[in-house]
């Protein structure tokens, strides 16, 4: 199986440049379509079942046709939540192929066999900030910065704590002391 890892990310990551982005996610996607080569020697099966998060879906759309006219073989994907993937996953769906954060994947390891030596880091996200159009780049240098950043804000737009970085940002916001000061101005969004 496949894992991403999530890892904090610095302010110099969170400001990189979309160019530099694009280029790390099809460095990603180049070492997916490789892996699913990888796994079609292996496999007999006509179709791949591939259960993933939302983020990779529209690289993996773009380069399934390829794939499977090159390989003769049908990508099958499912995408969801990342949680929706674990609690599938646990219920005893079949999938070839998952990507998932890799504590989700430890977590999962524990209640449904997996082959570990199948297990590779593929990617490694981030959180970022986004502000709108005109408005200053907040700083966020330091531990400090981001806080005030964050109290001084009007709303704060975040993932549900259902996924894992909307899990990720509430610890921050406990680490950084102002998780009662800012719940008021939290959007969780899906």
């Amino acid at each position: 199986m496949l894992r991403i890892m999530a890892e904090r990310c610095t302010s110099q990551d969170m400001t990189s440049t979309l160019n530099a982005h694009t280029i790390k996610h099809r460095a990603a996607v180049g070492a997916a379509a490789a892996f699913l080569l990888l796994l079609v020697r292996h496999s007999a099966a006509a179709v791949i079942r591939v259960c993933s998060g939302g983020a990779p879906q529209e690289v993996l759309r773009i380069l399934a046709p390829e794939f499977e006219k090159q390989a003769g073989h049908r990508v099958s994907f499912t995408f969801a939540l990342v949680t929706e993937i674990e609690r599938k996953l646990a219920a005893g769906e079949r999938a070839d192929v998952v990507l998932l954060p890799d504590p989700l994947l430890s977590a999962l390891e524990k209640t449904i066999p997996l082959r570990p030596e199948g297990r590779s880091v593929l990617a490694r996200t981030g959180i970022g900030v986004i502000v709108r159009t005109g408005s200053k780049a907040p700083d966020i240098s330091t531990a400090e910065a981001v806080r005030k950043t964050l109290l001084a804000a009007d709303r704060i737009a975040l993932p549900a704590a259902s996924v894992p970085s909307g899990r990720h940002l509430t610890r921050v916001f406990k680490d950084l002391g102002m998780a009662d000061a800012v719940e008021p101005k939290l959007l969780p969004q899906l």
